[in-house]
C-alpha cells in the first residue's frame, strides 16, 4: 500500500518554530583550548564542542533570540564566526533549516542587518587574531517557522524523522486508516470523530513496533472484557466509513464499554479506540448554570473548538461570565508558545506549556463553586457573628473585582488603642487570616477582641464568595460581620467586663521572626533595636543560640520533668559550656543566676509528665525567660518570637555535632510556625572590611576558634561569592519559596535615619512602630552602649580604619567584586572599571598592601614570606580570572542564577538623602 506522507503531514503539521540558532566558532591553525567563550545574557544558553582538522570547533546554542557574547583568543591563529542551521534528517538525507537571523555585529562592525541568508555558511567573519585579542559578537534572531510550503520541498519519501514536531496530534477528520498509519511517525494520541458527531474516540499507540498492513493482513477488534472478535476482511476492502460504522455497532451492542482494542496478527494489543462521550455538547448543560466571575482561570481563555464537540453552549457561557474568550488558531498558538499565559479550554494536552482543561472539566468547576457557595451560605446562616438576611439571596451573576488593597497599616493604627478593631471593606483573605491567627480569643484577653470587618455592599460581599475561601477567618470565630449603620450600632462593640488578661500561652504563639547574622555589619546593632519592642517576643543578643542543640541533648524523649532534672545536673564541662552560652546569655545581668526560676517557670506552660517537641520546648524557653525578666505581653494580638541565633555553632558540642544536622533541626523549627519572616541587616564593603581587619587584629578569632590572618580578611573580601548563598540569605535560589518572606536593612540606614527605617521594618515585619526602636537594650534593659558600631554613633558609618587599608588597597579588592559590591544603594568607591594586561595585573598585584607594611603585635612573625607569597599568587591569579572572563554572578547548584533578597529603603524627607558609600 502506497504511503504519501507529505499529504498527510500536512494535514496536521500547521506551522512548528525552531527557536534554536547554532554559532559555530573555531581558531583554524590551533589544535588546542585555543578559544575561551563568555556569554553574557543568556544564562541557559549551551555550548559544546567537536574537533576538525582545523582545530577545536565550538558550537555555541541559544534560543534567547539576542545573544552577546565575548571570545577570547587563546592562541594566533585565523578565527572564523558563523552562523549556522538546524538540521531535519530525512530519509537518511539532511535538510537544514536555518533560523532567521536579523543582526549579526563583530567588534561594532555590521556584518548583516534586517535581511535572512540564504544560507548560514555564506554569513560569517573571518579574521587573523593574537593570544589575548578580545572579539565582541552580537547576533539576534526570529524563529524559522516549519510550514507545509517546507513539505514541498521533501517529495515523496516514506519516512521522516524531525524531532521538533509535537508529539500529540488531533485529528478529527481524518480517516481511521491515514490516523493508524501516522502512528510510525511518532504520533502519541489521535482523536476521531465520527460523521454525525456523536462519539469522539481516539487511539493510542502501544509499542514501538510500525503498524503495516497490507493486502493479506487481517484487523481484529474486541471489547476490553470481551474475547477478541476477528473480522477476516482485507483492509483494503474496508473504507473509513465502513469502519466508523463498525466501531460505532460495536458500542452500541456494548454501551458499557468504552475502549476497542485493535490486535494485531499475533493477538497483540496495539492500539484502542476510546470512547471518550455520547452527545458530548448536550452533556455539558450550560444554560443551567448561572454566570460565575472567572477570576480563577489564568489570563485569557483560548479555546479550542476543532474537537468536533458542539461548543455554542460554551461559547454563550464565557461570554456572558465576561471572559476574554478566542478560538485557537495558529496565530494565537504562537501567541501562547511564546509568552506561556491565559487558559486552553478543551485542550486535550495538546499545549503543555500552558494550563488546560477540558469542557468537562470547566464545567464541573463551575458546578463546585456553586455548591461552595452554597455551603457557605449555610455556613453564614448559622454564624453568631454574621446578622444580615440571607433567606433570599441567589448565585450571583455579575463579575467581582476583587480589591487588592492592603489593610494592614489600618489594622495596625487601632491594634494599641482600647477599642475592638474594625476594618472597612477589607477583602485581603491572607491578610485576614494572619489577623484572625495573631488576635488573642476574647475571653484569654478578658476584653472585647473581635475584629470587626465592616462591608459597604452584602450584594458585592456575596460576590466575593465566589473567588475567596472565608472558611477559615469565619471558623476561627472571632469575627463579626457588619453590613449597614443599624447593624453596626446594634452589634459594635459586644459588651463585656474587661478583667485582667490570662497568661499567653504556647498554642498562641504561632509566628517566626528569624534575624540573619552577618559577621561586621552590625548584627548585634539590629537585634538589640529590636530587643524591647512590645510586640515581640526575644531573648538578650545572643541567647539560645545553640537552642536545637539544647533540645536534642537534653529535653528530646523526656518528661518536662526529666528534662528540667537532666539540665539542672549537666554531667560533664561539655554540658556545662552549651547550657551556660544559651541560658547566661538569654538570662544576662541582674537574672544571670535565676536558672532554678527559669526551670520552675517551664511548668507554667508545659505539662512535668508530657513529652514535648523541639517546637513547643521553644515557645516555652522563650516565654520562661521573658517572664523572668520581667516582660509581661497585655496586648490584643500574640507577640511573634524573635529568634537571634548569633554565635551559632561556637561550643564544643556544636562542633562536633554535625552542621548538617544542626541544619535539619532548625528547619524543622522554623516550618512548625505557620507565619514566618527572615530579616538581617548588610554593610558597606568598605568601612566592613576595616572593621573586621580591626577585630582581627585585636585578637577577635574566626569560626570556631579558627585564628584568621589579615590575608584572610582581603581575601574574604576578594572571593568571587563574597555575595553568594553561604552568606546568610543575600542571595537565595530562585524557586526558593523563602523569597517572600526575607528582606534586608542597610546598616547606614539604621545609624543615619533610624526612625525612618525601623518604621519600613515595622511594617514588613507587621508590628506597630514604637519608640523601643530608637534604643538598644538586652533583656530590655538599656545596653549603656553610647559609641560604636552596637549603639547609635555615626562614625563607623564613615570609618574606613584607614590606618591598616589604604585607598589603594582597597581599589584593587573593589576591582575583585566591581558588579557584586554595586548592590542595595552601594557604589563602588575607587575602582573606576579600568582594563588591564596580565602584565599590568602582575605589577598591580605584587604592590605589597599597607597592612604587609606594618609590625603587628598579635602576629609577632608577620610577614611570613610564605604566606605573603601564596597570597599574592591567589590574588592574582583572581585579578586574571575576573579582568579575562569577567565576575561570575552567584548561581545554585543546578547553574541557574539565584536571586538577589529586597533590601527596604526608608521613605525620605526632602533634604535627606540615601547613603551610597
Amino acid at each position: 500500500m502506497q504511503k504519501n506522507y507529505p499529504d498527510i503531514l500536512k494535514q496536521w503539521i500547521g506551522e512548528t518554530r525552531i527557536d534554536v540558532a547554532r554559532i559555530e566558532i573555531q581558531n583554524q591553525g590551533t589544535s588546542e583550548n585555543d578559544v575561551q567563550i563568555s556569554v553574557t545574557n543568556d544564562a541557559e544558553c549551551k555550548i559544546d564542542s567537536s574537533d576538525s582538522k582545523n582545530g577545536k570547533i565550538y558550537h555555541l546554542n541559544s534560543t534567547s533570540r539576542s545573544v552577546t557574547f565575548d571570545i577570547v583568543c587563546v592562541k594566533n591563529g585565523l578565527l572564523k564566526v558563523s552562523l549556522q542551521g538546524i538540521q531535519l534528517i530525512i530519509n537518511g538525507e539532511k535538510l537544514t533549516i536555518i533560523p532567521d537571523y536579523v543582526k549579526f555585529i563583530a567588534n561594532g562592525t555590521e556584518i548583516l542587518s534586517n535581511e535572512k541568508p540564504d544560507s548560514p555558511k555564506n554569513t560569517s567573519v573571518v579574521k587573523n587574531v593574537v593570544d589575548g585579542e578580545i572579539l565582541k559578537i552580537e547576533v539576534s534572531w526570529n524563529p524559522h517557522v516549519f510550514t507545509n510550503n517546507d513539505l514541498g520541498k521533501i517529495g515523496d519519501e516514506r519516512f521522516m524523522e524531525i524531532s521538533c514536531l509535537p508529539s500529540q496530534l488531533q485529528l478529527p477528520k481524518v480517516g481511521f486508516k491515514k490516523s493508524i498509519e501516522l502512528f510510525e511517525n511518532g504520533a502519541e494520541y489521535i482523536y476521531i470523530l465520527d460523521d454525525d458527531k456523536h462519539y469522539d474516540w481516539w487511539a493510542i499507540w502501544n509499542g514501538n513496533q510500525k503498524l503495516s498492513f497490507d493486502s493479506e493482513g487481517v484487523m481484529q477488534l474486541a471489547m476490553s472484557y470481551l474475547p477478541p472478535i476477528s473480522l477476516k476482511s482485507s483492509m483494503d476492502k474496508i473504507d473509513d466509513a465502513d469502519l466508523f460504522k463498525l466501531c460505532k455497532t460495536e458500542f452500541e451492542k456494548n454501551p458499557k464499554s468504552i475502549e476497542l482494542p485493535i490486535i494485531d496478527t499475533d493477538g497483540k494489543i496495539i492500539a484502542r479506540v476510546k470512547k471518550i462521550s455520547k452527545n458530548a455538547d448536550e452533556s455539558l448543560d450550560w444554560s443551567k448554570l448561572s454566570t460565575v466571575n472567572l477570576n480563577w482561570l489564568n489570563g485569557k481563555i483560548y479555546v479550542a473548538s476543532d474537537s468536533g464537540i458542539k461548543l455554542h453552549g460554551l461559547f454563550d457561557f464565557l461570554k456572558r461570565c465576561g471572559g476574554d474568550v478566542e478560538i485557537l488558531s495558529n496565530e494565537n498558538i504562537k501567541e501562547i508558545f511564546q509568552d506561556k499565559k491565559g487558559t486552553l479550554i478543551y485542550g486535550k494536552d495538546l499545549y503543555p506549556d500552558i494550563p488546560k482543561m477540558s469542557a468537562d472539566q470547566l464545567y464541573q468547576k463551575v458546578v463546585s463553586l456553586k455548591k461552595q457557595y452554597a455551603d457557605y451560605l449555610s455556613m453564614l446562616r448559622n454564624y453568631e457573628g454574621f446578622h444580615s438576611d440571607l433567606s433570599h439571596t441567589e448565585f450571583p451573576t455579575d463579575k467581582f473585582e476583587l480589591p487588592i488593597k492592603s489593610c494592614m497599616k489600618e489594622f495596625l493604627a487601632q491594634v494599641e488603642s482600647d477599642l475592638p478593631v474594625i476594618l472597612k471593606d477589607a477583602y485581603n483573605i491572607e491578610e485576614l487570616t494572619w489577623i484572625c491567627d495573631k488576635l488573642r480569643t476574647t475571653d484569654r484577653f478578658n476584653s472585647d477582641n473581635h475584629l470587626y470587618l465592616q462591608y459597604s455592599s452584602l450584594k458585592d460581599f456575596l460576590k466575593s464568595m465566589t473567588v475567596i475561601d472565608w472558611t477559615y477567618v469565619i471558623g476561627t470565630k472571632k469575627v463579626v460581620f457588619l453590613f449597614s449603620d443599624e447593624e453596626k450600632s446594634k452589634y459594635y462593640p459586644t459588651k463585656i467586663e474587661r478583667k485582667d488578661p490570662k497568661l499567653l500561652m504556647i498554642d498562641e504563639i504561632n509566628e517566626f521572626i528569624n534575624s540573619l547574622p552577618r559577621g561586621f555589619s552590625g548584627s548585634d546593632f539590629f537585634n538589640m533595636i529590636l530587643d524591647s519592642h512590645p510586640s515581640l517576643l526575644t531573648i538578650g543578643w545572643h541567647g539560645l543560640s545553640s537552642f536545637v542543640l539544647v533540645w536534642k541533648i537534653f529535653c528530646e524523649g523526656k518528661s518536662v520533668k526529666d528534662a528540667i532534672d537532666r539540665m539542672s545536673n549537666p554531667i560533664n564541662e561539655d554540658e556545662v559550656k552549651l547550657l551556660n552560652e544559651n541560658l547566661n546569655h538569654a538570662l544576662k545581668h541582674k537574672h544571670k543566676n535565676d536558672r532554678k526560676t527559669f526551670f520552675k517557670s517551664i511548668s507554667n506552660y508545659l505539662d512535668p509528665d508530657k513529652q514535648y517537641e523541639l517546637c513547643d520546648w521553644f515557645k516555652a524557653f522563650y516565654l520562661s525567660i521573658n517572664e523572668i525578666v520581667g516582660r509581661k505581653f497585655n496586648q490584643r494580638i500574640a507577640p511573634a518570637i524573635f529568634w537571634d541565633k548569633h554565635g551559632m555553632h561556637q561550643s564544643t558540642f556544636a562542633r562536633n555535632f554535625h552542621i548538617t544536622n544542626m541544619n535539619e533541626l532548625e528547619q524543622k523549627l522554623f516550618s512548625n510556625f505557620k507565619h514566618k519572616k527572615r530579616v538581617g541587616v548588610t554593610r558597606s564593603p568598605f568601612t566592613q572590611c576595616g572593621c573586621m581587619h580591626n577585630a582581627r587584629l585585636k585578637g577577635n578569632r574566626g569560626v570556631n576558634g579558627t585564628p584568621l590572618t589579615p590575608y584572610d580578611v582581603v581575601k574574604h573580601f576578594s572571593k568571587g561569592n563574597y555575595m553568594g548563598q553561604s552568606f546568610y540569605g543575600r542571595y537565595v535560589k530562585s524557586d526558593d519559596p523563602n523569597f517572600e518572606i526575607m528582606r534586608q536593612v542597610r546598616f547606614e540606614d539604621l545609624k543615619l535615619y533610624p526612625r525612618e527605617t525601623t518604621e519600613k521594618l515595622c511594617e514588613f515585619l507587621r508590628i506597630p512602630w514604637s519608640e523601643t526602636c530608637l534604643h538598644v537594650t538586652t533583656n530590655g534593659e538599656d545596653s549603656g552602649i553610647v559609641d560604636g558600631t552596637a549603639g547609635f554613633d555615626v562614625r563607623p558609618v564613615f570609618n574606613p580604619h584607614s590606618e591598616h587599608m589604604s585607598s589603594f588597597d582597597f581599589y584593587r579588592i573593589e576591582l575583585l567584586n566591581y558588579q557584586n559590591f554595586s548592590v542595595w544603594g552601594y557604589k563602588p568607591k575607587f575602582y573606576d572599571g579600568m582594563k588591564y594586561t596580565r602584565e599590568e595585573l602582575e605589577k598591580l598585584y605584587a604592590i605589597p598592601f599597607k597592612i604587609e607594611t606594618q609590625k603587628l603585635e598579635k602576629y609577632p612573625d608577620w610577614p611570613n614570606e610564605k604566606e605573603s607569597k601564596e597570597f599574592h599568587e591567589w590574588i592574582l591569579a583572581r585579578a586574571i580570572d575576573v579582568m579575562e572572563n569577567g565576575e561570575k554572578q552567584p548561581v545554585d547548584s543546578d547553574g541557574k542564577p539565584m536571586r538577589l533578597v529586597e533590601c527596604l529603603f526608608p521613605d525620605l524627607k526632602l533634604g535627606q538623602r540615601l547613603f551610597e558609600c
